[in-house]
């Protein structure tokens, strides 16, 4: 027994180690091997400074060969190391030559003696000249620090520019301008050149990592990810209700909705990682049978993939929120007022629906199964990556697996037949097809209008048949990248490969490579050199935001004319006149005074014009690039004074301005934080060079103290590739060294072991300092101002989005959407999903901000909510374009012109709602008490489409319901109603008769509407959830008691129902009996015969007691007249037992179906006739 129990315990102990050890990646291989290569790189640089004769040859700064081999370091991909060299070699070049031209400048100050005095006897014998001589260095320098902050807030890849122009500029000005141009060349060449050679050769020779190999692994786990993700979503939606797994067509029990959701972030990332590669892959040349550029088409239709798979995503939500609402029987009253639109329909309705589809959803799921497999095979062959590494689907029970299984190359058949794929993929989307229209034609047409369950399932249906379809792009471009690699393969393996530069293969290739810029990476990846997406969630850096979303921020803001031909104009004209008037009276000199002053008064015109629009675009950039200029000149001004030069060089005043320069970022909590963490790195490496020092015995022993530097140096690159804390990591593997070769290399300056110590962390504290001092006092930038910027400009994003999605508002034409709507669309919606991420970065950054008005954790969580629900609302407008790009508008493209009245009031009130929380986050003002109701209008618009569709296609809804009796052709009293007019109308018109194609294709259009209304519908939920948020943000003008604390109407239409649900039921029993009441006049005698017209083909489902179904089939009218109302069985208030019989089994959709008009608005108060007209469609 203790034996066991001591073997269990061992067995616990091991596993929560191994947890440990992966949870610090220390398990990641990839990521140790690039540890190793980066350790073993800095150690062999530090060697060399520690050999005299080596040391010879690196000029006068040997330190900085340690220093560049850590900033461009081998522990990445050889694409990311070129692309690193280059841009590292560029910013060598441009410093070192502006450094020259300014100490050529202040040389020529100094006159002839600059190479014969030395900087004592120039302070005294020459001190003016040399006072000018060191002013004109400030002021170089000045310009080069701007240029600094000004790149790094263009792009972040433009550190590895900038930061080498600033280290060769700022070191060379404070060494003494007795040293020739030739020296300085080779002291700032040499050492950088080398280093930069010694990175990559260690990176090519120990675990080298192409981009091209890497790039197909990548592919095939993106596939995998989607592939997994298809057949447990597909599982999910048929097999939800099945209690039992011997009942389910599959042999796995469905995932979880948690688990799906994850699955649905990680292809996202997998995807864009996977495009991150492709663009890496520009900078490398590759040997191989096919070109990395080849995967390009792949690559975009997987992204396109993508939006339909959030789709598919978005109706498992959907079934789940209705489902599990159907089994939950004592909701609280909170749970009731949050619950979203979904869990009011009728969960036994759609299970009724989804058991006729079952099969053929599992049937087309089984085809598309085999085919994507065979998919990641054959793409796995071409781009020769281990079949293991594909991963076999085993959701389905094993007679009905189907799937050839591949172990190794040689079992795959020499000639796939990729037509036969297509064929059987085709011919499976056919018979789905046939056996849908099927069971649809077996279903009562009453489940087809326009519902909750019914746009549910035709989200899932349409967004799956998309992804059939897009699946079937993959088949071709998977046969053509297949069948270039067999084409090659044939000329043999000499012949066959190939030397590929995909920088060069065209002009946009070549363009890419040259102007390529990541505005969804960071500074940290950069500096890391992986440009993994989501592995910097919590990091200290935010990626950069294009100049063109500042200008679609502007514009959504205000309609500002600073610069426009408007603005230029008016006071032209004005002034035109007056001095066409005054000329008259002026003499000859007089009129040339005015003219050169208007001439002077226009240049000076359009000189502020233009200065307020440039400074207006580039706002970001001039305030990080004064920051950075006002920091370093506070941080090294006594190099430039003649008095303090000498005093500054002692102190080691270089260290300063690099630890200033690293601990400056963009906002202030991020700079705070940045702060800290480069203190604790600096302290840390000063201290393990003390240690390092002390075991060498004094320099003694250099063998020992090498070895006793790795164990420093490889955390510091642990932290470095591994962690978000990049210049933490960077600055404590450079003190490191820095301390050492301070100490051990002899030099004017000198100093022990322990002087070199303190002066390492004076100059963490001097520098950073000053970068905290400036960066809260001068034009401070708030990372919580930017959150709300960002979040602003993702809700104008939607805004606009929402307008261009509905088109033709203002004239009853046929709604269309052109393809450059279409391209606007996707470029709001990549913008938004950036602003998103970078809201998210902001969040963080801004919990390290110092905040006087409380706690930061109740926003934070309010502000993750926000970010939350823009990313879902991102998400079902992207399906929404994607099913509207496809099908078009569906049923409203046909109906435009009776219900686009409804339409522009759905798209006036949700716009509203949009731009008022977004002007509520830029101004930090409270939202208004009542907003107009998007829910409502999009009721009214779901009525008026219900209602158009049965007068229109009544024929088509006889043959929906399958009914053996056929309409009569003959004519038909149809009522037709003027809604912005109140007139009814009534005319003598034929049925419209519909052919089986017709009823088909309107079917078709009418599920990709269902789809398209069921996202919208979403998205007017998430709407209120927005409101409700912003709320908690920046409040809202309300009465808080009194007579405008509420709705006026609610009592008023509570009443209405109550009344107008006795009326029915009263005439029900009257029309039973067949008496009628004599004494009705003949309005209301028209009003009965509209009734009993629309009464006759009243479903039958409408009549189903409600002991027949299942789930939540009872609506209680009361809260729909009031939002505040709860339903009655769990929420009985003194006052309300009125609405105790409150109940109807049917909708307000349903009765306005059969009556439109059985009240005479004319008698009724102004409040009642407002709810009334947003009851009627």
């Amino acid at each position: 027994m203790k034996s066991f129990r001591y073997g269990g315990t061992f067995q616990l102990l091991l596993k929560k180690t191994r947890s440990y050890l992966k949870r610090c990646g220390l398990r990641d291989r990839v990521l140790l091997r690039r540890v190793f290569k980066s350790t073993v790189n800095t150690t062999c640089a530090f060697i060399f400074c520690l050999i005299p004769a080596v040391r010879q040859r690196l000029a006068s700064e040997p330190s900085m060969l340690p220093l560049i081999s850590v900033m461009v370091h081998p522990g990445r991909r050889v694409s990311s190391i070129i692309q690193s060299t280059i841009y590292v070699i560029t910013g060598l070049l441009l410093g070192l030559v502006y450094a020259l031209l300014g100490r050529f400048a202040a040389q020529r100050c100094l006159g002839d003696t600059w190479s014969s005095w030395t900087a004592t006897e120039q302070y005294t014998h020459n001190y003016k000249r040399y006072e000018s001589a060191l002013a004109i260095l400030a002021v170089f320098e000045i310009c080069m620090l701007f240029f600094h902050g000004w790149m790094r807030v263009v792009n972040h890849n433009y550190f590895h520019v900038v930061f080498p122009l600033f280290i060769v500029v700022h070191f060379s000005f404070l060494s003494p301008l007795t040293i020739d141009a030739a020296q300085i060349t080779k002291t700032f060449t040499i050492p950088f050149y080398l280093g930069i050679s010694m990175s990559l050769f260690w990176n090519l020779v120990l675990y080298p990592e192409f981009g091209s190999t890497y790039l197909g692994n990548t592919a095939i786990d993106t596939m995998n990810e989607i592939h997994h993700f298809l057949n447990n979503a597909v599982n999910f939606f048929i097999s939800i209700d099945n209690e039992v797994l011997s009942d389910s067509l599959y042999g796995k029990k469905p995932c979880t909705l948690a688990r799906l959701i994850t699955i649905k972030n990680e292809i996202e990332n997998k995807i864009n990682n996977c495009a991150l590669v492709l663009d890496e892959c520009t900078y490398e040349i590759s040997y191989s049978y096919l070109s990395p550029s080849q995967l390009n088409g792949l690559i975009m239709t997987l992204k396109s993939l993508q939006r339909y798979l959030n789709g598919v995503t978005n109706a498992c939500q959907m079934e789940f929120l209705l489902l599990g609402q159907a089994q939950r029987d004592g909701d609280s009253v909170a749970e009731q007022a949050m619950s979203k639109e979904i869990s009011h329909a009728d969960a036994e309705k759609l299970l009724h629906i989804l058991r006729r589809l079952k099969m053929p959803i599992f049937e087309l799921h089984k085809t598309l199964n085999t085919c994507f497999y065979m998919l990641k095979i054959l793409l796995a062959d071409a781009y020769d990556v281990d079949f293991s590494r594909v991963r076999i689907p085993s959701v389905f029970k094993e007679q009905d697996d189907d799937v050839p299984v591949y172990r190794q190359k040689a079992d795959l058949p020499k000639d796939y037949e990729f037509q036969s794929t297509l064929r059987k993929l085709q011919d499976a989307v056919s018979s789905f097809d046939m056996e849908f229209r099927k069971e649809l034609a077996n279903i009562d047409h009453d489940l087809l209008t326009p519902s909750d369950e019914m746009f549910l399932l035709s989200s899932f249906l349409m967004n799956f048949k998309e992804s059939t379809s897009l699946v079937m792009s993959l088949v071709h471009e998977v046969e053509q990248i297949h069948k270039v690699r067999k084409d090659r393969e044939a000329k043999g393996w000499l012949r066959g490969k190939s030397l590929w530069c995909p920088a060069l293969e065209s002009m946009e290739s070549f363009k890419r490579w040259f102007q390529r810029s990541h505005y969804s990476t960071t500074e940290n990846d950069a500096l890391r050199g992986n440009l993994d997406p989501g592995a910097d969630t919590h990091g200290e850096t935010v990626a950069a935001r294009p100049n063109i979303e500042d200008r679609v921020l502007r514009k959504q803001q205000s309609r500002e004319t600073y610069g426009s031909a408007e603005w230029e104009t008016l006071p032209t004209a004005s002034n035109s006149k007056s001095s066409a008037t005054r000329n008259r009276h002026l003499s000859l000199q007089g009129k040339a005074i005015f003219i050169v002053g208007d001439f002077i008064s226009r240049w000076l015109r359009f000189i502020v014009v233009n200065t307020h629009c440039i400074f207006r675009d580039y706002r970001s950039n001039f305030r990080f690039a004064f920051q950075v200029t006002i920091a370093l000149t506070l941080a090294s001004f006594p190099m430039y004074i003649p008095a303090t030069r000498d005093w500054y060089i002692n102190i080691r005043g270089t260290w300063v301005g690099f630890v200033c320069i690293l601990c400056l970022e963009p906002n202030v909590g991020a700079t705070y934080f940045v702060f800290l963490l480069r203190a604790v790195g600096v302290i840390l490496g000063a201290f393990w060079a003390y240690v390092s020092y002390q075991a060498g015995m004094n320099q003694s022993n250099p063998y020992l103290e090498v070895f006793v530097t790795i164990f420093g140096t490889a955390p510091g690159f642990f932290y470095l590739l591994g962690s978000p804390h990049i210049k933490a990591a960077i600055i404590q593997i450079i003190s490191i060294y820095a301390v050492l070769l301070a100490t051990i290399i002899p030099s004017s300056i000198g100093g022990t072991i322990g002087q070199n110590v303190w002066k390492r962390i004076l100059a963490v504290g001097y520098g950073g300092g000053i970068a905290l001092l400036v960066q809260s006092t001068a034009f401070p930038i708030k990372a919580r101002d930017q959150l709300n910027e960002e979040l602003a400009f993702v809700v104008g994003c939607l805004a606009e989005i929402e307008v261009l999605y509905a088109g033709e508002l203002d004239s009853p034409n046929k709604s269309t959407i052109s393809k450059a709507t279409l391209d606007r669309i996707s470029f709001l919606s990549s913008n938004a999903k950036s602003a998103i991420n970078r809201a998210s970065a902001y969040k963080t950054i801004a919990r390290r901000e110092p905040r006087l008005k409380g706690s930061y954790k109740e926003l934070e969580k309010v502000f993750t909510q926000m970010i939350f629900v823009l990313r879902q609302i991102i998400e079902r407008m992207d399906n929404i374009e994607f099913l509207r790009k496809q099908y078009g508008f569906g049923i409203v493209e046909e109906l435009n012109h009776a219900v686009y009245p409804y339409r522009r009031h759905v798209a006036a009130a949700l716009g509203n709602q949009l731009r008022s929380i977004q002007e509520a986050l830029i101004n930090k003002r409270p939202l208004p008490q009542y907003l107009p109701s998007a829910r409502i209008a999009q009721k009214r618009l779901l009525n008026k489409v219900r209602d158009t569709l049965y007068m229109n296609y009544r024929r088509g809804y006889d043959f929906l319901s399958s009914r053996s009796t056929a309409v009569a052709d003959g004519a038909e009293d149809v009522s037709e109603q003027n809604d912005d007019e109140g007139i009814l109308l009534r005319v003598k018109r034929p049925r419209t008769k519909l052919t089986p194609s017709e009823i088909d294709g309107l079917r078709e259009r009418y599920l990709s509407w269902n789809a398209t209304g069921a996202g919208f519908a979403e998205v007017i939920e998430y709407t209120e959830e927005l409101i409700q948020l912003t709320i908690f943000l920046v409040g809202v003008n309300e009465f808080k008691y009194g007579f405008l604390s509420r709705p006026l109407y609610s009592d008023w239409a509570a009443q209405a129902v109550t009344q107008f649900d006795a009326f029915v039921k009263g005439y029900s029993a009257m029309q039973e009996d067949g008496s009628m009441q004599k004494d009705q006049g003949g309005a209301e005698s028209d009003h009965c015969t509209v009734y009993s017209e629309k009464a006759m083909d009243v479903p039958q489902a409408l009549t189903v007691p409600p002991q027949a179904r299942r789930g939540p089939t009872k609506l209680n009218l009361a809260r729909i007249a009031s939002k505040d109302t709860a339903e009655p069985e769990t929420k009985l208030m003194p006052g309300n037992d009125d609405r105790l019989g409150l109940q109807l089994t049917k909708t307000l959709g349903d009765l306005e179906d059969e009556d439109e008009d059985l009240y005479n608005e004319e008698e009724l108060p102004l409040a009642l006739r407002r709810y009334l007209s947003r009851r009627k469609a």
